[in-house]
């Protein structure tokens, strides 16, 4: 089963990897910024009673982001930094993300799949309790080459985030003085300006 599986994966990395040869896409390293739209929907649970409780909160916004990676042939590894910026909070993603890139001569169609840190920029009356976890992501997006150095094209992707919540040390908000845990997904879709090297 697993040789089944091994050998046609083999069969598409090699195949993938003549194009790149054959488009003589021969850059090392890429970075580049991205701006564009997020939204985000937490399920909180609330340790502040006999039983627990669950508030829901979602909302959308702006999306800034940055990245940089290394690449070799149609794989690329690097890291990315994201945040939504919401009426209420902000939501950090700082991931070690891969890629699979697919040329051709004038665009290259990717996937990507992330593993890092997330957490939320919160201002509660003063108090700023630790709201942090872990998140994962996964998505695709294309790049259209208007040079051999630069592109620019859409990307799309979706996380799911696993949050904890420090209680509030002074407590002046019983909501904040009890620890909690949270759940979520967040979906960006941002234009993305990449210079390649």
């Amino acid at each position: 089963m697993r040789r089944a599986i091994a050998i046609p994966l083999l069969v598409g990395l090699l195949g993938a990897a003549r194009i790149a040869s054959a488009v003589d896409r021969t850059e090392v390293v890429f970075f580049g910024a991205e701006y564009g739209l997020g939204w985000v929907n937490l399920k909180a649970v609330e340790y502040d009673g006999l039983l627990p409780s669950v508030v829901e909160k979602s909302g959308s916004g702006s999306t800034l982001g940055v990245h940089a990676f290394a690449r070799l042939f149609v794989l690329a590894l690097g890291v990315r930094a994201q945040v939504i910026q919401l009426d209420d909070f902000d939501v950090w993603h700082m991931n070690v993300e891969g890629q699979l890139r697919l040329p051709s001569e004038i665009l290259e169609f990717y996937v990507k799949n992330g593993l890092g840190y997330a957490f939320l920029g919160t201002d509660f009356q003063g108090e700023d309790p630790s709201i942090n976890g872990w998140d994962g992501q996964a998505g695709f997006g294309i790049d259209f080459y208007l040079k051999d150095w630069i592109s620019l094209g859409p990307m799309f992707d979706v996380t799911f985030l696993n949050l904890t919540r420090s209680g509030s040390l002074t407590e002046i908000d019983a909501t904040y003085g009890q620890e909690g845990s949270a759940v979520g997904v967040g979906i960006h879709f941002c234009g993305v300006l990449t210079l390649h090297i």
